[in-house]
C-alpha cells in the first residue's frame, strides 16, 4: 500500500477507534459595558480567545476588524461584567458588574446612590 494510503488509513481507523478529539463547547460568555455603548455586550470568546483578550481589543484606540459588540468603535472604557443566569429563567444570562477590587484592579466603582 503507498505511503499515503497507510497515512489515510491510519487517520480513519483513530477517528472510527474514538480517538479522543478536543471538546466542540461553546465558551461560556463574557460581558462588558462602557457608558457610550447603549446596554450590555456579550461575546462568547472563539478558538484561543479570552475575555480578559477581547477587553483588551475593546480598550485598544488602534484595534480594528473584528465584530464585537455589534461591530462598534467605541473603544476604551470598557468594564468587564460578570455573566450570570437571569432569575427564573433557565439558561439565559444576565451581567452584573463584577468586583473591580477582585480582580486587583484599582477601586474604580461608581460610588453609592444616595
Amino acid at each position: 500500500m503507498p505511503k499515503a494510503g497507510r497515512r489515510l488509513l491510519t487517520l480513519l481507523s483513530l477517528l472510527l477507534l474514538g480517538a479522543p478529539l478536543q471538546s466542540q463547547e461553546a465558551a461560556a460568555p463574557c460581558c462588558f459595558n462602557n457608558p457610550r455603548y447603549a446596554g450590555v455586550c456579550q461575546v462568547r470568546p472563539a478558538g484561543d480567545e479570552t475575555c480578559a483578550g477581547i477587553l483588551g481589543y475593546l480598550n485598544d484606540a488602534a484595534a480594528v476588524g473584528k465584530d464585537y459588540c455589534g461591530g462598534t468603535n467605541v473603544r476604551g472604557g470598557w468594564q468587564q461584567l460578570a455573566c450570570q443566569p437571569a432569575a427564573g429563567t433557565a439558561g439565559a444570562q444576565s451581567c452584573t458588574p463584577r468586583s473591580p477590587l477582585a480582580s486587583g484592579d484599582q477601586d474604580t466603582a461608581p460610588a453609592p446612590a444616595r
